[in-house]
């Protein structure tokens, strides 16, 4: 006699520990439907371990990862100096206590316990590298920090 496996929407797989929690009552599994669902068992088993052991890593891999987003900055905090237009920074929080603030364009940054303080030193950052971009004669620079002295000049403008 060979045996029907019924399913009830009722019953979950994943609690049940019975091997033959879908046979209708009276009916046996024969041993090759045994074997079959033994094995089927074991491999549902090993997949439900392997996303877990995914997940973990998954979890740990991000875990660590600063939180990222852009803020505007609409004054360098000087008196001497302001914008000409808003400068576009990129905000990184770090699990703990550590903020960094950067305008990667010249590669100025600034770091603080928050927001604000990473904000206020990357303004400082920008000012210094202006200062001394611009006390030195434009043909002593490299191409790089020529690149920034032309990003700053049209940023910044003294008062």
């Amino acid at each position: 006699m060979t045996s029907r496996l019924h399913r009830s929407a009722t019953n979950d797989p994943r609690t049940i520990s019975n091997p033959y929690w879908n046979v209708a009552s009276g009916d046996v599994l024969t041993p090759l439907q045994e074997k079959d669902y033994h094995a089927a068992l074991t491999e549902l088993t090993e997949r439900v371990e392997t996303l877990v052991n995914y997940s973990g890593q998954l979890h740990a891999d991000i875990k660590d990862r600063p939180v990222k987003y852009n803020a505007q900055i609409r004054d360098l905090d000087d008196d001497h100096y302001e914008l000409t237009e808003p400068v576009l920074a990129l905000i990184e929080e770090y699990p703990g206590d550590t903020v960094i603030a950067s305008f990667p364009e010249i590669e100025a940054f600034g770091e603080g316990s928050t927001e604000s303080e990473a904000v206020l030193n990357l303004k400082h950052a920008i000012l210094d590298l202006y200062d001394e971009l611009s006390a030195d004669p434009p043909e002593s620079l490299g191409e790089l920090p020529k690149a920034w002295l032309r990003v700053l000049q049209r940023l910044i403008r003294e008062i």
